[in-house]
């Protein structure tokens, strides 16, 4: 597939890390399968290397945008502040995007649809993995 360079610079490049078959959400959070984005997500990372991040990632208003704030517990090894971007979900399977990263996660949503469990993430080492409490 061609991409021509004036589409891409319209788009973005972001544009190109969502697979198509993920279905984008309207401003409000919601799909045609009704997937509701919550308030703000409570997050756990856990590296193969020890290290274990919790985090907070608030949405901003009705967007896909969320604040994020993770810190360290384990090793106190500081704090971290980035962007996410809610792109889509397809079935039970929803992807996000980092921005200071520019690399996606990936999780499975429980029956529920209210937390992320199986996560991984476009730049995770073997063993890696994340998951989260959707809280609406």
């Amino acid at each position: 597939m061609q991409i021509s360079r004036r589409l891409l610079l319209q788009t973005g490049a972001s544009a190109l890390i969502v697979s198509p078959a993920f279905a984008q959400t309207s401003p409000g959070g919601a799909t045609s399968n009704q997937f509701n984005l919550g308030k703000s997500w409570r997050v756990i990372e856990s590296g193969a290397n020890g290290l274990l991040w919790e985090g907070t990632w608030t949405r901003r208003g009705d967007t896909n945008f969320f604040y994020a704030h993770w810190r360290e517990v384990r090793r106190n090894a500081g704090e971290i502040r980035d962007t996410i971007e809610f792109k889509g979900i397809n079935g039970d399977e929803v992807q996000l995007f980092r921005v200071s990263l520019n690399g996606c996660y990936f999780g499975k949503l429980n029956p529920e649809r209210t937390k992320v469990v199986s996560g991984s993430a476009s730049w995770y080492a073997a063993g890696d993995n994340w998951n989260a409490n959707i809280i609406l």
